[in-house]
């Protein structure tokens, strides 16, 4: 992704728990916090 924002990030994390990825929404989330966003 060349820009990251908050709206992509929401993006990511509810088509990963709408597909039955939540741990991955949750990798996503982590890595959000992680980068201070």
């Amino acid at each position: 992704m060349r820009e990251r924002n908050p709206v992509t990030w929401a993006c990511l994390i509810l088509g990963y728990n709408q597909n039955g990825m939540p741990n991955n929404a949750r990798e996503v989330c982590e890595e959000i916090i992680s980068m201070g966003v």
